[in-house]
């Protein structure tokens, strides 16, 4: 069953939620990629959302304000990460088979950048894990670097020099010492986001004394995520299991 909610006013303020018929395992929030711009949306993770929910999972499939929307502003992804996972009470409260005490919050590519920035930040959730498969970390190098073309220039309408207030504020790198319980799955052949990101990553976390962990997956490029049948979505379902 597939219900979709509003948690704000906003047209992209919605999410679909897949719900098991029976016992539920726990809740996914997903968060797709597409460098945070229009038209990518949720439907990039119906496949994945109806394989969990096959496999006894409530799934969240969260949209977003995304890059190329009428009068959007730069906070408007980061606003919606935190009001759609606060929405999961809500949801509990309409669909009381839902289990909320096992929660994972997991996102793919731009998708991933905001499932682990929403790990540092206080939603008052305190017991879900986070995975953010071939994630963007930190946004200042993703900029220079030119990932999704100017995506990052239009997710922050301006550069580090303008506002480097705002990429700190946006980079997960930036709020590692806030964040917890991260996971990060990325592959080897990833031609998008360069898996030296996410080593970068863990490596800065491990010197601040945190405990996270990235999983690298052979024969595994950008796109593999968001496919049910692939072995980077086994890999994922198996860290679901621990």
């Amino acid at each position: 069953m597939v219900k979709t909610y509003k948690y704000g006013k906003h047209l992209s303020q919605v999410g679909d939620l897949y719900l098991p018929d029976h016992d539920c395992l726990g809740t996914i929030c997903l968060f797709h990629g597409g460098f945070w711009k229009m038209p990518y949306d949720r439907f990039q993770l119906n496949d994945i959302s109806t394989a969990l929910v096959h496999m006894g999972y409530a799934v969240w499939n969260i949209e977003y304000r995304r890059t190329g929307e009428v009068e959007s502003y730069w906070k408007d992804p980061f606003e919606d990460a935190i009001l759609s996972f606060k929405y999961l009470k809500q949801l509990k409260t309409e669909n009381p088979h839902m289990n909320v005490e096992h929660i994972t919050v997991a996102g793919h590519s731009a998708g991933g950048h905001l499932a682990l920035w929403l790990s540092s930040q206080n939603t008052g959730i305190l017991n879900a894990h986070y995975i953010g498969m071939a994630p963007i970390l930190d946004l200042e190098t993703a900029y220079h670097e030119e990932a999704g073309g100017d995506s990052v220039f239009q997710l922050l309408h301006g550069m580090p020099l303008d506002y480097p207030e705002r990429y700190k504020y946006g980079s997960p790198i930036e709020q590692i010492e806030m964040a917890q319980n991260q996971l990060i799955l990325h592959g080897v052949h990833d031609e998008a986001v360069p898996l030296e990101w996410s080593r970068a990553y863990i490596k800065k976390a491990a010197n601040m004394g945190k405990d996270f962990k990235l999983i690298e997956i052979d024969n595994c490029d950008h796109m593999a995520f968001v496919n049910p049948d692939s072995n980077a979505f086994k890999v994922f379902i198996n860290c679901l299991s621990k």
